[in-house]
Parts: structure tokens; sequence; C-alpha cells
């Protein structure tokens, strides 16, 4: 990888559908080449239990919280690279039974810079809902 461009990380949750998703759109937009897509392997609310529920997500660097957690070593080594961005895609998981708006809303407010501590997308519905999709935009999507 050329080591002159900008390096972004860009963290999903699934190790299949969102992996190979953000994989291919980077791919159509010319983008793979100065962006690593690293799957999480859990949820939303892992994260925040490992960041937010000592207190002080500030204290807790991100790269090293998710290294620690990385069971492959290959993927280890991914967290000791310097990023310009890094952006955080999940599902909102409603039906976790760890969710709740208020931690949430507190992700939310902490990531908010993708070049500092990382940038939040929430995707909802999940990203597997596109399988009922009928057509896009589906005129059903509501119901």
């Amino acid at each position: 990888m050329d080591k002159e461009k900008s390096q972004i990380l860009v963290l999903v949750e699934g190790n299949k559908t969102d992996h190979n998703l953000m994989n291919k759109l980077l791919e159509v937009y010319a983008l793979s080449d100065s962006h690593e897509v690293v799957s999480y392997h859990t949820n939303i609310y892992t994260l925040y239990q490992e960041m937010f529920q000592e207190g002080d997500p500030a204290s807790v660097d991100l790269l090293q919280n998710l290294k620690e957690h990385e069971p492959n070593p290959q993927l280890k080594e991914l967290f000791d690279r310097r990023y310009s961005d890094i952006l955080l895609i999940f599902d909102l998981d409603p039906q976790d039974p760890l969710f709740s708006v208020d931690k949430i809303t507190e992700m939310a407010s902490y990531f908010v810079e993708s070049s500092d501590m990382g940038k939040l997308y929430l995707n909802y519905p999940m990203v597997e809902a596109y399988y009922h999709m009928k057509s896009i935009p589906d005129p059903e999507f509501d119901s």
C-alpha cells in the first residue's frame, strides 16, 4: 500500500455481510487502496462496555482496546498502524438486551470526529435488511 496515501480504518460489526458490503463499496468507488475494513466480531454494546462502562472513554485508546480484544494475531497488527481516519459502522440492534437510548446517545456524542476518536455510523435497520427489499427504493419498506 502506498505510504503517502491516507490510511482509513473502517470498523464494521459483522465478519461476513458488513465486511463484504463495505469492501465492495470501497472497490466500486476506487477507495480500496486507502481503506482497511476490519470486522469487530461483536456489537456496539460490547464496545460500549469496553470503553464507557468505567467512566471517561477518552482515557481508553480505541485502537489499543481493539487490539486487546482481537483474537487473530494477524489482525492485531492493524491496530498498531496510524490512520488518518477511523469509521465505526454498527447496527443499532434495539432488540439487544444491553440496548439503551442513553448508551447510543453517549457513544454518538463521543465518536464525532473521524480524524480523532473516530466517527460512529449506525445502521437501522441492520445491514442484512436489504435482503428483504423487493427493489430500491422499495415502496413496501415500512410494512
